[in-house]
């Protein structure tokens, strides 16, 4: 024995399952949530109350992400501004299709863990006087919302909304498309001026024109804090969410 923790990252659940099961019932307690009750539901296929390493989900998550990124692939290699498309699809194509169900709880307890281990003390998002940061960890809703904008736009701050991300890959594709590149700086689907983000979002508050796209997203996710986001729209429509129409929706991502 060490006393040192060995872990998988991407296996909390099960190699830190003690520690992620109580964070659950904790925050069970503290809320009313039924968190622990929907991970177990989720993973313990026996119902003998362990998460087995021989129990991965019951909707075979991993066999449905492998077609994702195979078709994934194959957009980046077929299509001119696969580079951009592909990489839309991987990230928009799992959670359109409610794929990741069951993993949500296992990337949910990489994102608390993380949280838990800044160094900064932060204020909760959603429970009042909620801490997280320096071993406290963050609320399910707080790391749902962090989770959701890190897909979105790559972050939850409008300062860091990055081009690895479904707005940016979107954004990216309708300037060099459709506008010739005027931001990005480039045609070119591998080269884009790092800023070009930065310097749309200012171009569009001093009254430029947005480029023409639509990016849908859930409600509640059109804003970043206090900024409305150019270029998208809150939707209850299952059809829309996550997807971004180019050139009054001619076409569609």
């Amino acid at each position: 024995m060490t006393k040192t923790r060995y872990f998988n990252v991407g296996c909390l659940i099960w190699d830190m399952q003690k520690t992620i099961l109580s964070y659950a019932q904790a925050h069970d307690d503290l809320t009313g949530s039924s968190l622990f009750k929907e991970i177990m539901e989720s993973f313990d296929e026996n119902n003998d109350g362990v998460i087995d390493y021989d129990e991965t989900g019951r909707r075979g998550y991993w066999n449905a992400l492998f077609s994702v990124l195979g078709y994934a692939s194959h957009l980046q290699v077929t299509e001119e501004y696969g580079a951009l498309k592909g990489p839309f699809y991987e990230q928009a194509a799992p959670s359109k299709a409610d794929l990741r169900r069951e993993y949500k709880y296992e990337f949910g307890a990489e994102a608390a863990f993380d949280l838990s281990q800044s160094d900064e003390l932060r204020a909760d998002l959603f429970v009042p006087e909620m801490t997280y940061g320096q071993g406290r960890w963050p609320s399910w809703q707080t790391v749902n919302y962090i989770m959701s904008t890190s897909t979105l736009y790559g972050s939850n701050s409008p300062d860091n909304v990055s081009l690895q991300s479904l707005y940016g890959w979107a954004f990216q594709y309708a300037d060099k498309a459709l506008n010739g590149g005027s931001y990005t700086g480039s045609k070119d689907a591998m080269k884009s001026d790092p800023n070009a983000l930065q310097n749309y979002f200012k171009a569009v508050s001093e009254g430029a024109a947005p480029l023409n796209f639509t990016l849908y997203v859930p409600a509640g996710y059109g804003s970043l804090g206090t900024v409305k986001m150019p270029n998208v729209e809150e939707t209850a429509d299952p059809h829309k969410i996550l997807t971004a129409h180019f050139n009054g929706g001619q076409e569609v991502w």
